[in-house]
């Protein structure tokens, strides 16, 4: 089981093509979900009040659901970071022809696409993508 991230109270974990959101207290799991291929990366809110995964799709928990986010070029998420406490910016396969830095607003679940990312494309691969 590897960890994707992880606070104080949640754990994002990741077995094979499945990911599951771990409450540490009481170990009783929020949600599971499968992927084609492994989940590449997750975040956690500090407060615990959701989490995104990103792999083959966008996935967005939240206490009161979750949902996958299936639009057009936002696939193969490579990387995920905060931008402040109500955006996410989200990092496509770098070595991708559809490489690509989207937004990802928490509040409404709108995601932007920002600009393309053609630093890498053509690159030998590296674990460590600077973006």
């Amino acid at each position: 089981m590897d960890v994707l991230y992880e606070t104080n109270q949640l754990r994002l974990e990741r077995n094979s093509e499945v990911v599951l959101l771990r409450n540490k207290s009481n170990q009783k799991i929020l949600m599971k979900e499968d992927f084609l291929g492994d989940a590449s990366c997750g975040i956690i809110d500090k407060d615990g009040n959701w989490a995104v995964v990103g792999g083959e799709y966008l996935l967005i928990w939240t206490v009161s659901q979750y949902n996958k986010v299936e639009q057009e070029g936002l696939k193969w998420i490579h990387s995920l970071r905060f931008k402040n406490s109500e955006i996410l910016e989200i990092l496509t396969d770098p070595w991708s022809e559809f490489s690509a830095v989207w937004e990802l607003n928490i509040q409404s679940f709108q995601c932007t696409k920002v600009r393309d990312f053609n630093d890498y494309k053509n690159q030998k691969y590296t674990e460590e993508v600077i973006w």
